[in-house]
């Protein structure tokens, strides 16, 4: 009688076994920047909405106003919510050189690691009246600590 060895050598198994552990140490941290990025994109979506809420504010009563992320919603037009973990503060202020009334916004979220800032005032770090990246972090309590969520 003949005898037939069937499956897979030790050596087989073990190179299958590197592999699949090469792919996760791989995939793993891809998955994470994804997550994080997905975060931040959820905060600047929130500050985009923040903003036309703001305008819309503005039209109706001739004024601006000062929210944080505990009252906004309830405070502007149509921001019903934010989303979970969304961290906002708008400040009021007058254009620095036009002394027009205006206002800054902060957005982060707590798993993110940006914060964005909108200005329209010219005391930002960026270009007036547009979305810029006003700092990176990686601790979480600083989103919280600057927008007071």
């Amino acid at each position: 009688m003949k005898e037939t060895n069937e499956g897979f050598s030790l050596i087989e198994l073990l190179v299958v076994v590197a592999i699949i552990g090469i792919l996760a140490a791989i995939a793993i941290p891809q998955f994470a920047a994804y997550k994080t990025r997905s975060f931040n994109s959820r905060a600047e979506s929130d500050l985009r909405n923040l903003l036309t809420s703001q305008e819309a504010y503005f039209v109706d009563h001739e004024l601006y106003v000062a929210c944080v992320t505990t009252n906004c919603p309830s405070v502007l037009p149509g921001m019903n919510v934010l989303s979970q973990g969304v961290n906002v503060q708008v400040t009021l202020g007058n254009h620095v050189t036009t002394n027009d009334p205006g206002f800054n916004v902060y957005a982060c979220h707590d798993k993110g690691d940006t914060m964005y800032e909108y200005n329209n005032i010219g005391t930002g770090t960026g270009p007036e009246s547009t979305i810029n990246l006003y700092l990176t972090y990686t601790d979480p309590a600083a989103c919280t600590a600057i927008t007071g969520g």
